[in-house]
């Protein structure tokens, strides 16, 4: 993070906390079979997620809360998502419909929840410490802190039991579209950091599904 700090500085999210660490949680949504979890472990090309997400621990009349489709095609990953409100959200998880909706990402969220009959199956929670590059590039850096999940099948449940993932780990994300700026190759060579899979979702069923990754792994 030091030979970083030349370059860098805190995004307005992590700067509007006293902590200077902002919480995301991620409530995954999965089929019956678990396939997103299963394809993910297979390494397949082509693959997508589905997920809902919020940056507060309670609902409340204000709570903002984003709908989100995760598209994995080889080494390069999109994101497409749509802000919608608590009573929306909460619409949606009694009857898994969108009342009228006219947003692209919420129709194609609902199609994929229907046609491959997709539940909630974990959340994952963690306190992000989020940079943006200076002179504004389209770079973003993160550290992700005390990542955790709860088999639960909301955003805010009232009483959950909160596994942690790795203790002790931090996880370092350096997001760009076009090619690293020559700093940041030299960051990244200085300190010699490797691209690892690091798939939060995965890590979430491993921790508070145990009983159903040992089944898989010996069928």
């Amino acid at each position: 993070k030091s030979s970083l700090c030349p370059y860098i500085e805190l995004d307005p999210y992590t700067l509007a906390v006293p902590a200077r660490k902002y919480l995301v949680r991620s409530l995954y949504f999965d089929s019956l079979d678990y396939q997103s979890y299963n394809e993910k472990l297979d390494g397949n090309h082509s693959r997508f997620k589905l997920r809902i997400r919020s940056y507060s621990k309670n609902m409340g009349a204000d709570t903002t809360v984003r709908v989100e489709i995760k598209i994995r095609l080889g080494s390069k990953t999109e994101k497409h998502g749509s802000l919608i409100s608590a009573a929306e959200y909460s619409d949606f998880m009694q009857h898994y419909h969108w009342n009228n909706p006219t947003n692209p990402v919420l129709i194609e969220f609902e199609r994929n929840v229907h046609a491959c009959i997709l539940r909630p199956k974990v959340l994952v929670e963690y306190y992000r410490e989020g940079f943006r590059t200076r002179d504004k590039e389209d770079i973003r850096v993160t550290f992700d802190h005390h990542v955790c999940s709860a088999q639960t099948k909301t955003l805010f449940p009232q009483h959950a039991f909160f596994r942690p993932h790795n203790p002790h780990q931090i996880i370092l994300e350096i997001k760009h579209r076009d090619q690293q700026p020559d700093w940041l190759k030299a960051v990244v060579q200085e300190h010699g950091l490797k691209i690892q899979s690091n798939s939060k979702y995965c890590q979430g069923i491993e921790v508070t599904q145990s009983e159903f990754v040992n089944h898989t792994l010996r069928v």
